[in-house]
């Protein structure tokens, strides 16, 4: 919670205070790992220190690969490190990582909203690398998978609406990806069909008879 409100200072101490627990009654478990990993995503959310951050999540991966190797878990430790690679300037390395998780997650979760999330992460890199066209298939990858998830969201308004703000975010890459590589044809259609979904779910909202 601390974090969600970017009180950054106070998260780091909670999270401090739990890993120093874990690791005094199960060392070097996933419990563990688990503190480590998000010690080190709240260096890299904060514009904290980078190599802090590189050090904590490479830790939290060695516990997962001797434990859990396939997890989801740790294919979100190997997207962490993609994205603190790719911060640091180190793209071939960024891009292992971010392909990796990817892997992990079709492998372990095909379809789901973390498939969607390693493709937008990669993307990002590719597009920090100038890698224009991959990012932007892979941008518009993840708005596939993504697309497909508006089905499987909660019933409450505030699921709604969280998961439509990662879906716009995710539109908006697709949508200007194609736009500078001068494909007009086939963002005017992505955009028809984001418009088209937006209706569908307005109408399923309202009691029409």
């Amino acid at each position: 919670m601390a974090s969600l409100r970017k009180d950054y200072n106070t998260a780091r101490i909670y999270l401090q205070r739990s890993l120093a627990i874990d690791e005094k009654h199960a060392p070097e478990t996933l419990a563990v790992a688990g503190d480590l990993e998000r010690l080190g995503r709240l260096e890299t959310d904060s514009g904290g220190d980078l190599a802090k951050a590189e050090e904590l999540l490479r830790h939290a991966l060695r516990i997962f690969e001797m434990q859990a190797p396939e997890s989801l878990e740790a294919a979100e430790i190997q997207r962490d490190l993609g994205e603190v690679a790719s911060r640091r300037g180190r793209l071939p390395e960024a891009l292992a990582f971010h392909r990796r998780s990817l892997e992990l997650q079709h492998k372990g979760a095909p379809g789901s909203t973390g498939e969607a999330e390693a493709l937008y992460f990669l993307a990002t890199a590719e597009h920090r690398g100038g890698r224009s066209r991959d990012a932007t298939r892979d941008f518009c990858a993840a708005v596939n998978v993504l697309d497909r998830q508006r089905g499987r969201v909660g019933d409450t308004q505030e699921a709604r609406t969280f998961f439509e703000a990662s879906l716009g975010e995710y539109y908006y890459s697709c949508l200007d990806g194609l736009a500078q590589q001068g494909r007009p044809d086939e963002a005017f259609h992505i955009l028809e069909r984001g418009r088209a979904r937006s209706f569908l779910n307005l109408l399923a909202e309202r009691d029409l008879r």
